[in-house]
């Protein structure tokens, strides 16, 4: 399932980098605004819910009994640093060696990048529909104070472009997917060679 999860968030930062690309010279989006966030949907609940739920179960001091901080009772304080210091591992853990460190620098520069670009050339949120005709029309608080309103089909792809770049964004939820992804991975990994490395000395 970890694969799944970073297989999931490449393609998500893939699919809104590349929409938002498109329309960084054509002013029209490859994928619009309407499909690229249905498809952002339902690929971000599944996976988010299994992330969190993992995380929670794998990282101590997400947990809910994570100890008690700066509590007065001896044990508690013991009992919270001990947890802190098993968290501290587990991360180490997770993010040990160059090969994860480098593909989540580069894809987080990347994202930035994409973010940082398409809000340069400017951004805009609301939606769109096309009735039969075909006729155009756009809602956002940018015209006619949010109100559904008739344009032209070039002025849709105009519009549909900025709310595309918008979107960008969307590439920082699949960054934490890969990051999230890549991290439980290599902790599953770790413990299974640790496990019967512990077996064989018993």
């Amino acid at each position: 399932m970890d694969v799944v999860l970073v297989t999931a968030g490449g393609a998500l930062c893939a699919l809104t980098a590349v929409d938002v690309l498109s329309t960084w010279n054509t002013s029209r989006a490859m994928v619009d605004h309407e499909h690229l966030l249905g498809i952002v949907v339902a690929v971000l609940f599944p996976s988010w819910i299994w992330l969190l739920a993992s995380m929670l179960l794998t990282v101590p001091v997400l947990g809910l009994d994570s100890g008690w901080p700066r509590s007065r009772d001896p044990l508690r304080s013991f009992e919270a640093t001990a947890r802190r210091a098993e968290a501290r591992l587990v991360t180490r853990t997770m993010y040990a060696g160059r090969p994860v460190s480098w593909v989540l620098l580069a894809l987080g520069v990347l994202c930035i990048c994409v973010v940082a670009v398409g809000f340069a050339l400017g951004t805009a949120k609301g939606s769109g529909q096309i009735l039969p005709g075909p006729r155009y029309e756009i809602s956002t608080s940018e015209l006619n104070g949010g109100a559904w309103t008739a344009v032209s089909a070039d002025q849709y792809a105009a519009w549909q472009a900025r709310f595309v770049r918008l979107d960008a964004l969307f590439t920082l939820f699949g960054l934490a997917m890969v990051g999230g992804g890549l991290g439980l991975l290599q902790l599953h990994r770790a413990a299974a060679v640790r496990t019967p490395a512990r077996l064989a000395k018993r």
